[in-house]
């Protein structure tokens, strides 16, 4: 789960009126909590990272997932979120520059190096 975003933040005139006082709370390591104005809504996930976790933190999670996958099992990752809320940036899919930092490295790319693929 990424910070909400802000009034003039770029992105969030994509965000819907009715969802942007909503409040997202991260309730468990497997659950969140929308407090929106219709009403608390708790949604249920194998996993949900909160806004202090970093890439290697979640590629440590999903780097079993990554690895079956490789191996030729479906596997499906989901990354959620408001626009601008980080989706693309965890996934690897924000651009050359970012992927060849260490530290901000996306899902895709930190798979690829940690692979070995044989043809």
């Amino acid at each position: 789960m990424r910070p909400p975003l802000q009034h003039g933040d770029p992105g969030y005139e994509l965000i819907p009126q009715r969802f942007r006082n909503a409040l997202c709370h991260v309730t468990s390591p497997s659950s969140l909590t929308i407090d929106a104005p219709g009403g608390k809504k708790v949604f249920v996930f194998d996993r949900v990272f909160g806004e202090d976790i970093e890439q290697e933190g979640v590629f440590e999670y999903v780097a079993d997932s990554v690895n079956s996958f490789v191996q030729g099992y479906n596997v499906s990752i989901l990354a959620y979120g408001q626009s601008g809320a980080g989706k693309s940036y965890t996934m690897g899919t924000t651009g050359p520059r970012d992927q060849a930092d260490n530290d901000v490295m996306g899902m895709s790319t930190r798979n690829l190096r940690t692979q070995k693929i044989s043809y």
